[in-house]
């Protein structure tokens, strides 16, 4: 009995330690489960705010760069969901992973099949689609909102949080410990085993959750076609093999394989070996790696990877000589006038009127025979009119029987024969008139001349950064001595800066550096020489002018970043009238702005919009004519206006389209010494010359590659003797044409 209780005993301990020991286990589960919940899912905290508030990620904080005095700032593009797009940053951050101040940055989204972009949050601008711009000024997050093709976020609106993980089970605390001692039942104590609260992590994913609603699909149309190197860009591509390279395109076509019209397209260039030269043809812009395309009709890109990329040279100054020519053409006309009217001289063979020698008839008289010296007289019928020679009279008496013939007694005074003095033979001078002056029906001929009037004459330049090598072109501008100065837009590169020529092109000179410093330029674009030789350049993403001598030594800047008076917003245009006054085209504020020629602001117009005397994305140049007319390129309007020195309308032309007189994004207007208004149509890869009223006159170019052909020409400019410099941007040259009246 003894044994069997004690058997009973120890099987009550082996019992209750089994049960304490399955407590013990079922605490650790329940303690690695709750330490295991928080890092699964990891949802960040910078996204966890309160109810009420934007969503929005804890921006980094500065990091100073050893080898830069300025501070690095930060920008954080936040993707939701994440798995819905990729992000590319132009231009790429520096080695400490940050940006320096001031410095502008586009952000490049490529949508997922399927995804695409419902809104930007955060300090963008100049939204184009997948494509926006910050400037950081400070340390930036933005965050791009996708929207499914089925589906759409609940939480986009930004002043709902995010949606809470689901609610789990409630933590697996161990079952009350019963100081009760027998019968655990340790089955229902396993059952805390629904840890799969771990599947909020996929928050950002298309997968549908309570957090999504149905929409409908968005419907896409036909477009244009986009080939790159002489491949069409299929539906659904994003990435382009290129030799020794790859091209990304943003955004990426429609499902059927076209662009929308005029949907503006980014090209990215990604060499497979560092340092590598990109060259570009047939693009709108060129920004070294970047380039963007209008898809007005079908486009063909072709772009050139090499690692030290040597393209052909381009003589500088060919033998233009005989190209002029064609101009005597017309002068050639005048020689119909050759006037051989004259000949006709040989009219007055009409003497044979000598047949009036029957008078002799007059029988016996001898003394009559004379008579026939009276033949020379061709006028012989008015013979009557001799009647008044009554002094005749000598000679009555011999003839007394010649009452026949009384009137032959004027004849016997031969001494009348004189009269052949009476050169009746001016008579013929109605003759002439057999000549109806066909001759001055030959002199409509020289109408034609304004056709040939424009000459090519030179080029020069090559893609790259040494002397007379240029990166995208687009300022070009003309001193009185003829130098000719010229703007390249590097975004960052060794190329943000000024290049000096001579007439023929010949390279004298260049001054800046990338930054912000005086002398140091973010992509200068215009350029503007005043009278006295100063140079004028509009320091774009600085958002300043700055003036220097002729030899490039800095003298002044004026402007700030700002919408204020003598402020700017990423001006493109400066001009320097007669008196001294510079007006500047400020872009992204839509208004010109006037100053004198110390930099104090004087009066300013303009407004965004569409009327008279407004502007559209943007007034990209400004030109003064020696009247004081200021004249304005307003791009997005495709047109040109006109305004008086204060800024009062007077008149504008033009409008979107290919005609004569027509414009597809001017972005260059200048005037010549004699008035006449040359125009860089940009998109219509053409000049076009008008009269001060604006009345057509002339225009030349086409796409392409050859002499006077362009690739999106930004800039022009006229020199005193009439020559004509384009900057032929997407060409990476500058052009100079002879341009006759």
């Amino acid at each position: 009995m003894p044994d069997e209780e004690t058997a009973n005993n120890n099987s009550a301990v082996r019992n209750l330690l089994l049960y304490w020991l399955l407590v013990v286990a079922i605490g650790a589960i329940g303690c690695v489960q709750t330490d295991d919940a928080t890092p699964i899912p990891p949802i960040p905290a910078a996204l966890t705010t309160p109810v009420g508030q934007p969503i929005q990620p804890t921006p980094t904080p500065f990091i100073f760069n050893p080898m830069d005095l300025g501070s690095m700032v930060q920008l954080d593009v936040v993707i939701k969901p994440r798995r819905a797009a990729e992000v590319v940053l132009s231009p790429v951050p520096l080695g400490s992973g940050g940006y320096i101040q001031g410095q502008t940055v586009t952000i490049f989204v490529s949508p997922k099949p399927g995804w695409e972009i419902q809104e930007w949050v955060g300090p963008v601008y100049r939204v184009l689609g997948e494509t926006a711009t910050v400037d950081m000024d400070t340390s930036a997050i933005v965050m791009v909102v996708m929207v499914g093709s089925q589906y759409v976020l609940k939480a986009l609106p930004t002043d709902t949080p995010e949606p809470p993980p689901p609610v789990s089970l409630p933590t697996a605390t161990p079952l009350p410990v019963p100081t009760a001692v027998p019968t655990p039942v340790p089955t229902p104590v396993v059952q805390p085993t629904p840890t799969p609260r771990a599947t909020p992590v996929p928050t950002d994913t298309p997968v549908p959750t309570p957090t999504m609603v149905p929409t409908p699909t968005r419907p896409r149309v036909n477009g244009y076609l986009l080939s790159v190197n002489g491949e069409y860009v299929v539906a659904g591509q994003m990435v382009i093999p290129v030799t020794n390279g790859e091209v990304r395109v943003y955004p990426m076509t429609n499902p059927d394989g076209g662009y929308t019209r005029g949907k503006t397209v980014t090209l990215g260039a990604y060499p497979e070996a560092a340092g590598s030269e990109i060259a570009w043809s047939g693009v709108d812009t060129d920004r070294d790696s970047i380039a963007t395309v209008k898809m007005d009709r079908d486009r063909n890109v072709v772009v050139v990877l090499n690692p030290g990329l040597a393209l052909p040279t381009v003589t500088p100054i060919p033998t233009a000589a005989p190209v002029p020519t064609p101009l005597p053409v017309p002068t050639a006309v005048p020689v119909l006038v050759a006037t051989p009217v004259p000949t006709a001289t040989p009219v007055p063979t009409a003497t044979p009127v000598p047949t009036a020698t029957p008078v002799p008839t007059v029988q016996g008289q001898p003394t009559a025979t004379p008579v026939p010296t009276a033949t020379p007289v061709p006028t012989a019928t008015p013979v009557p009119t001799a009647t008044p020679v009554p002094t005749p009279t000598p000679t009555p008496t011999p003839v007394p029987t010649a009452t026949p013939v009384p009137t032959v007694t004027p004849v016997a005074t031969a001494t009348p024969v004189p009269t052949p003095t009476p050169t009746p033979l001016p008579t013929p001078t109605p003759v002439p008139t057999l000549v109806p002056t066909p001759t001055p029906t030959a002199t409509p001929g020289p109408t034609p001349t304004p056709v040939p009037s424009v000459v090519f004459v030179s080029k020069w330049g090559t893609p790259g950064t040494g002397d007379g090598q240029f990166k995208s072109p687009s300022g070009v501008a003309v001193a009185s001595d003829g130098s000719v100065y010229v703007t390249t837009c590097g975004y960052g590169s060794a190329t943000e800066r000024i290049q000096k020529f001579t007439s023929e092109g010949v390279f004298v000179s260049k001054w800046g550096t990338p930054g912000t410093g005086d002398g140091q330029f973010d992509c200068p674009k215009g350029v503007a020489v005043a009278p006295d030789g100063s140079v004028y350049v509009t320091d774009h993403n600085n958002s300043r002018i700055q003036k220097f001598n002729s030899e490039g030594v800095f003298v002044r800047k004026l402007g700030t970043k700002g919408t204020g008076d003598g402020e700017f917003s990423y001006p493109r245009g400066v001009a320097v009238a007669p008196d001294g006054s510079v007006y500047v085209a400020d872009s992204f504020n839509h208004r010109v702005q006037k100053f004198t020629s110390e930099g104090v602001f004087v009066s300013k117009w303009g407004t965004q919009g569409t009327g008279d005397g407004q502007f559209q994305s943007w007034p990209n140049s400004v030109a003064v004519a020696s009247d004081g007319s200021v004249y304005v390129a307003d791009s997005g309007n495709h047109r040109i206006q006109k305004f008086t020195s204060e800024g009062v309308f007077v008149r504008k032309w033009g409008m979107s389209d290919t005609g004569d007189g027509e414009f597809n994004y001017p972005t260059d207007v200048e005037v010549a010494p004699d008035g006449s208004v040359y125009v860089a149509d940009q998109q219509n890869h053409r000049i076009q010359k008008f009269d001060s009223a604006g009345v057509f006159v002339t225009k030349w170019g086409t796409e392409g590659t050859g002499d006077g052909e362009f690739s999106g020409p930004w800039g022009v400019a006229v020199a005193l003797d009439g020559s004509v410099y384009v900057a032929d941007t997407g060409n990476q040259r500058i052009q100079k044409f002879s341009v006759g009246p």
